[in-house]
């Protein structure tokens, strides 16, 4: 009996021992988790353990890198964006001093020389100086507009996306009658929530202007389709169908070495936002494609 209880307890002493050598790695990896909670994506887990925890150490270092990648994107981008908005407001704040201001002081120069002319009784020039003043005011109401609808397209919110969408192609077609532009829409896009519509509008915007500033093409083509929510890369939670913008031109194209600037950038960031995906394709000189599909979420959509 003495014998088989020392036997039983160096057996105990020996399976602790193993169990507690084989499960170490769980502490190293616990250990790791916590470090992941302080925001440390660096940390990284010895892969030197048994077949099952390798394989549980592997996927966690994979993890950690993704995490840490992950962090590093969205610190670009959201140092990118505040780029993009000060560079916005840098715009917003020249086209104000260089074309409002002037305006506004002139109105304030034909005021001031009708009140001259009031007290000097000279009362006959003072048409003159209101006609001044009523051109000055519609030059200026010209400048807001234009600023309004950099800031937001009226036509929007007058007409709906299928309309504004064909005033913008209808603007470029005026513009560059070299150029023959196509729009085709399929689907109710009507339907939209307010964040779809101004995204959509703004990724063909952004289409168009790089094709008229640099492809040198003959033709355009735009179309706006809704389309399954199969044929997103990633299925959406609450999203049945997508809303697909395909912008396609036959210009000069870009070049493989060439990145796309900080206009397309942003198109991508604001699709992205969505939970969408970009895809640019060069077509060998040929041209440019632009293929954008957005999931539409449900509990996004209006009432």
């Amino acid at each position: 009996m003495l014998i088989a209880a020392g036997t039983f307890l160096l057996v105990c002493g020996l399976v602790y021992l193993g169990l507690r050598r084989g499960l170490r790695p769980l502490d190293d990896l616990v250990a790791a988790f916590e470090k992941l909670e302080r925001d440390d994506f660096s940390v990284r887990v010895s892969e030197e353990a048994a077949p099952e925890l390798s394989r549980i150490h592997r996927r966690f270092n994979h993890m950690a890198e993704v995490l840490g990648q992950a962090r590093q994107q969205n610190q670009l981008l959201a140092n990118h964006l505040v780029n993009v908005q000060e560079e916005e407001r840098r715009h917003l704040a020249r086209e104000i001093h260089d074309d409002v201001a002037p305006h506004l002081f002139g109105v304030k120069v034909h005021s001031s020389t009708i009140h001259t002319l009031v007290e000097q009784q000279r009362y006959a020039e003072v048409a003159g100086q209101l006609r001044a003043i009523d051109d000055t005011v519609g030059q200026l109401q010209t400048q807001v507009r234009a600023i309004l609808k950099r800031l937001r397209p009226p036509t929007l919110d007058e007409l709906g996306l299928e309309e504004a969408l064909s005033d913008l192609v209808e603007g470029w077609r005026m513009r560059c009658a070299d150029t023959h532009w196509t729009l085709e829409i399929t689907g109710p896009l009507a339907e939209l929530d307010d964040i779809l519509q101004i995204t959509t509008y703004r990724v063909v915007q952004e289409c168009l202007t790089n094709i008229a500033r640099h492809a040198d093409a003959h033709h355009a083509f735009v179309n706006i389709a809704i389309v399954p929510e199969t044929c997103l890369r990633e299925a959406q939670p609450g999203a049945t169908e997508a809303i697909e913008i395909l912008v396609r031109d036959d210009g000069r194209g870009m070049s493989q070495d060439t990145r796309p600037g900080l206009g397309m950038t942003g198109l991508q960031e604001r699709v992205q936002a969505l939970g969408g995906v970009v895809t640019l394709s060069r077509l060998g000189g040929q041209g440019l494609c632009m293929l954008a599909r957005i999931p539409i979420i449900q509990s996004r959509l209006p009432a």
